[in-house]
C-alpha cells in the first residue's frame, strides 16, 4: 500500500564515505532533504518523506530522526516522516 499508493517524496539514497562517517555530514544531507520538501510542500500535496532502511542500524538511525516503518512492510523496510512533523521542525513549532 504505503509504496504505491501514497504519495512521497523518496529519498533514493543518502549516503556518506566511511572515511568521512561520524561527522555530521550525513545528518546535514538529512536535513537538507527534509528543508527541501518542506519547501516543496507549499506548493504540492505529498504524505511525507520515504525512505527504505538497509538494515538494523539505519532503522535506528532514521527513528531517531522521527521517521517510522510502515505497517506491513518486508525486508528493507519503508520509512516515513509525515509532512506536518517537517513542516513543524522548519515553522518552529513542536
Amino acid at each position: 500500500m504505503w509504496g504505491s499508493g501514497v504519495p512521497l517524496i523518496y529519498l533514493q539514497y543518502l549516503a556518506v564515505q566511511r572515511t568521512c562517517q561520524n561527522c555530521g555530514l550525513g545528518k546535514m544531507l538529512l536535513v537538507d532533504s527534509l528543508r527541501r520538501a518542506h519547501l516543496v510542500s507549499k506548493h504540492v500535496a505529498f504524505y511525507g518523506v520515504g525512505l527504505r532502511s538497509l538494515n538494523d542500524r539505519t532503522t535506528a538511525l532514521y527513528s531517531k530522526y522521527g521517521f517510522a516503518v510502515a505497517p506491513d512492510e518486508d525486508k528493507f523496510p519503508l520509512m516515513i516522516l509525515p509532512i506536518w512533523s517537517i513542516n513543524d521542525l522548519f515553522e518552529g513549532r513542536t
